[in-house]
């Protein structure tokens, strides 16, 4: 395949504080400064429709994530904020509501870096822990037994988070059950039951949420530092029509029921942990030859990995990548798709070619639909199987 800047100029047209109670269901902060970590969260409604929104996590309850109210969107647009690695300072009279909101206001809020950035490792042995969530009124649907194999493939479950992760990495990332003896002395083998004393009906998703953090920095013990990655199973009844979301460069991802089941919700909620954002071509979802597209309702697939800007961020396939000055190369060589990245006698086949043009990264890739056997990577894309694909 051969590439130039004439054969490829089209393309750019394509493509610590303290609260104290101040008489009704609000906390008024008596701080003088105080700082909060910024999370960008990413929620996946459903039906090609995502939400994206702000929260903020203070040093003295890291488990909260505080929604945010009062700062605009052009604040955020125009502050350049980097989830898990930005954070806000504030002054005096902020409050935090009981449904863990905080109201900040822009004219004394600034941006900066936080000190301890929260972004994640794409190599290396994860130890996950899922919960399992019992409220007053409702209690997630599927044992623990059956969220641990389908989450790390501990039964009969094929597909599922650890073996794609496994498999499309090659081994570089791998998620592997929680099992021991908690600091909260709660015994865990990689699904832990966390009880709370609220009902679920009705209730929002983040309020929830909270309610199982809180609950379970007590019944467990700190999640963010005994855990690289937390997943809650959140029990069916909450409001919205939502399936899954999750905070990007963060330990935490939460799932509606049934949907912390299913091996593409877990892949792609964990891949916003990892900072990936979404894949989409005329929408946020429709890139459908990976992982960060749509999700499926499906338990044994689709067996499929990541597009070639993803695996890029990932970092997986580097010795086989190429970069190119488009301006004043051309590069000619052969592209093979990902499940040859470790074939031994085609070496000198690039998995992906990556370019700027006009200010904007392309990447061009063969989505290989390979299937059978044990290396059975790629065989459930759904689009653009066994084609060159410029993302």
């Amino acid at each position: 395949m051969r590439f130039s800047l004439a054969s490829i100029t089209a393309l750019s047209a394509l493509v610590g504080p303290v609260f104290a109670q101040n008489g009704s269901s609000n906390y008024v902060r008596r701080a003088q400064k105080s700082k909060c970590t910024l999370f960008i969260k990413v929620e996946n409604k459903g039906s090609d429709v995502d939400t994206t929104s702000y929260a903020c996590t203070l040093a003295s309850s890291p488990h909260s994530f505080l929604e945010i109210e009062g700062l605009s969107d052009e604040f955020f647009k125009g502050s350049n904020i980097i989830s898990g690695k930005s954070e806000l300072e504030f002054g005096t009279g902020v409050t935090v509501s009981s449904n863990n909101v905080i109201t900040l206001n822009e004219r004394s809020v600034s941006v900066g870096t936080s000190n301890n950035p929260t972004a994640q490792s794409t190599t290396g042995v994860k130890k996950t822990l899922a919960i399992r969530v019992i409220a007053q009124d409702a209690e997630t649907t599927f044992s623990a037994g059956d969220i641990k194999d389908e989450i790390f493939g501990t039964g009969v479950d094929q597909v599922n988070l650890s073996e794609r992760y496994d498999t499309c990495s090659y081994g570089e990332l791998t998620f592997e059950p929680y099992v021991g003896t908690t600091s909260g002395g709660m015994n865990v083998d990689g699904v832990a039951l966390v009880t709370i004393n609220v009902n679920v009906s009705g209730q929002s998703n983040s309020n929830i949420q909270n309610a199982v953090t809180t609950a379970a920095a007590e019944q467990i013990g700190n999640l963010s530092q005994e855990f690289d990655y937390v997943m809650l199973c959140l029990p069916p009844g909450t409001s919205g029509g939502w399936i899954a979301y999750a905070y990007i460069n963060s330990y935490l991802s939460v799932y509606n029921d049934k949907w912390c089941n299913y091996p593409s919700g877990q892949v792609h909620e964990i891949g916003h942990n990892l900072g990936l954002a979404h894949s989409g071509e005329s929408s946020a979802y429709d890139d459908q030859s990976g992982m960060m597209g749509y999700s499926y309702s499906q338990d044994e697939g689709p067996r499929m990995c990541f597009n070639a800007a993803k695996n890029r961020q990932l970092g997986w396939y580097d010795s086989r990548t190429v970069q190119i000055n488009i301006a004043s190369e051309i590069w000619e060589g052969k592209i093979t798709g990902i499940a040859n990245y470790k074939d031994d006698e085609i070496t000198d086949e690039k998995v992906s070619v990556w370019f700027n043009l006009a200010d904007q990264d392309y990447y061009v890739s063969f989505n290989s639909k390979v299937g059978g056997g044990d290396d059975d990577m790629n065989s459930g894309t759904v689009e653009g199987g066994n084609q060159v694909l410029v993302h």
